[in-house]
């Protein structure tokens, strides 16, 4: 398996992560500024996943676009960007809310919808990451399980 280090962490990922950690730090920032107290952690958590599920659609929305290439790492770097950004929100969150348990039924919810997303945008990536040389992936096998 060979990987394109160039095309996993250029210049192309760097800007979608930072991109998406501004607007979720600006956000979280309006959210614990303009939100009851007691709703803080809820609207952090919808307003995360609102922001990823955008920018999982603008890559799905990139296929249709003859001039961009839709890429399952632009999304990953959305996606970190979003949990990066709103870590100093969560942070103020925890300290000056009131602390309560994660909801498990919530992330299950949003695991159900970002996951199959996710496994789209690796179908339909159009710039592959890593290439998987069959013949050498079936060598190691073999020699792995000692029957080379």
């Amino acid at each position: 398996m060979v990987f394109d280090y160039q095309l996993m962490f250029g210049i192309d990922k760097q800007i979608h992560f930072i991109f998406f950690a501004g607007v979720a730090w600006i956000t979280g920032l309006f959210i614990l500024l303009l939100v009851n107290r007691s709703r803080w952690r809820k609207t952090l958590m919808d307003a995360g996943f609102a922001l990823v599920i955008i920018g999982i659609l603008e890559e799905y929305r990139q296929y249709f676009d003859a001039w961009r290439s839709t890429e399952f790492l632009d999304a990953v770097a959305n996606l970190s960007g979003v949990a990066v950004g709103l870590l100093f929100p969560f942070f103020l969150c925890m300290v000056f809310g009131r602390s309560r348990g994660m909801e498990l039924r919530g992330w299950v919810t949003r695991s159900l919808i970002l996951v199959p997303l996710f496994i789209g945008l690796f179908i339909i990536n159009e710039r592959p990451f890593f290439v998987l040389n069959e013949t050498l992936f079936i060598n190691h096998f073999l020699t792995l399980i000692g029957m080379a």
